[in-house]
């Protein structure tokens, strides 16, 4: 084949039989494929009880030629687009994606579906849990998703879900990590506790797992879960005035599975 030929083929590819709308998209070439993707996930795969739900990049270096163009600099790319995806815990399989289209998405389309539920996080996690709803299985997230309204919105739907709770430049809202960090300041590595959230605007029953480390103390949000412990032994090595330390424990039920 020669390349002339090769070109015009590339150049009359399209993904989508969709005619452009008469404002600018430009995502319009894409739209059509990734809904076709998710609905086709939808209908063939069924997720086991367990997903994650986290943020992925696709790399690209040339932000004039990249719609939706995110510098993300925690990511191992930085550069390139975001993607929102979730998959099954137990195969790996990614079975629902979506494109952050951030300050490039047309407003002529209007907020993405469940956002007037309660903010991004909300719309967003109810969007890609969609095919979980009243089946009572569990999504992990990590603290870029931890946002109580969240959580207690996807419980409704019959999803139950935990998400770690980092302090960034405040603690989440709802959260008293100043409180949690003092009250495990003479706890021994190893030691877990539970505090009930006091959620203000809302009677839905959510909680906060703590677990001390060496240097810090994991917080998990979540709407299930138990004190249990499960797993095999950890041991943590660490080192106070030139003395080292040692402690093994068995993670609690959250823990574990995050």
């Amino acid at each position: 084949m020669s390349r002339n030929r090769f070109e015009a083929i590339l150049y009359s590819l399209r993904y989508t039989n969709v005619h452009r709308p008469p404002y600018r998209d430009p995502f319009h070439d894409v739209r059509q494929m990734i809904q076709a993707w998710n609905a086709n996930m939808e209908n063939v795969f069924v997720p086991s009880w367990v997903s994650c739900l986290d943020e992925s990049m696709s790399y690209w270096t040339n932000m004039y030629s990249c719609p939706g163009f995110m510098f993300v600099p925690r990511k191992p790319w930085p550069l390139g687009n975001e993607w929102h995806t979730i998959c099954c815990g137990r195969s790996g399989v990614m079975y629902a994606v979506e494109l952050v289209e951030g300050k490039d998405r047309p407003r002529q389309i209007g907020p993405p579906e469940f956002e007037n539920f309660g903010g991004k996080t909300v719309g967003l996690l109810l969007r890609l849990t969609k095919v979980l709803w009243n089946t009572g299985k569990v999504v992990v997230l990590d603290s870029g998703f931890c946002v109580a309204k969240a959580l207690t919105e996807l419980a409704k739907k019959g999803v139950f879900a935990t998400a770690l709770i980092k302090k960034r430049r405040y603690w989440p809202k709802n959260v008293d990590g100043d409180m949690i960090r003092a009250h495990f300041d003479s706890a021994s590595v190893g030691h877990m506790d539970c505090y009930r959230m006091n959620l203000q605007d809302d009677n839905s029953k959510l909680d906060m797992h703590c677990l001390k480390e060496p240097e810090y103390v994991m917080i998990l949000m979540s709407t299930f879960g138990t004190t249990q412990r499960v797993g095999g032994e950890k041991k943590r090595t660490w080192i106070v005035n030139d003395q080292q330390h040692q402690a093994t424990f068995i993670y609690p039920e959250l823990f574990h599975l995050h």
